[in-house]
């Protein structure tokens, strides 16, 4: 018995500091992502929203230079050659006129009505956002059922710049 109040007073005793050693209110775990997913930049841990968000230096990190290649790196999101822009398997196979599509899709907070996407290119962008699920309530009535996709390109700046990229390959 004495053994045993021994091992539970030394248990209370370290109990009493290892949460402050574990956890230093200090350190950063997680950088922390903004997003506009709500029509206002605000942290990605906030929104009550499932996003996949690539800024300037993710997009350049995993070489996203094309439709493709972000679909590759967002789960969901499918671009067709001959079928329409989905998102978990929505997407409406015919588009005729009068009838909203079922991904929406802005450049610049500007709705496109366009099927197959926005931009060819992911050149000179700033952020990706692809919001799942229905997203009416913050995008308008054409941004149901599917999702959105939303593509800022970088904007002016005061300085002066540039950037360029060399590749290579055996075809």
């Amino acid at each position: 018995m004495n053994a045993f109040i021994r091992i539970y007073l030394m248990g209370v005793f370290l109990s009493a500091f290892l949460p402050q050693v574990a956890f230093s209110e200090d350190e950063n775990l997680l950088e922390e992502v903004i997003v506009s997913a709500e029509r206002k930049e605000q942290s990605l841990l906030e929104i009550p929203v499932s996003v996949s968000v690539f800024d300037t230096e993710m997009l350049e990190n995993y070489n996203i230079t094309s439709n493709k290649d972000l679909e590759v790196r967002t789960p969901g999101l499918q671009f067709g050659l001959d079928s329409p822009t989905t998102i978990r398997g929505i997407g409406a196979p015919l588009h005729r006129e009068g009838l909203d599509l079922s991904v929406a899709q802005y450049s610049n907070d500007l709705y496109f009505r366009e099927q197959y996407g926005v931009v060819g290119s992911m050149f000179d962008m700033d952020r990706v956002e692809v919001l799942r699920g229905p997203q009416g309530t913050r995008f308008g009535a054409g941004a149901a059922p599917g999702g959105v996709l939303s593509i800022s390109t970088r904007q002016p700046g005061s300085e002066w710049g540039g950037s360029s990229g060399l590749g290579f390959g055996d075809h």
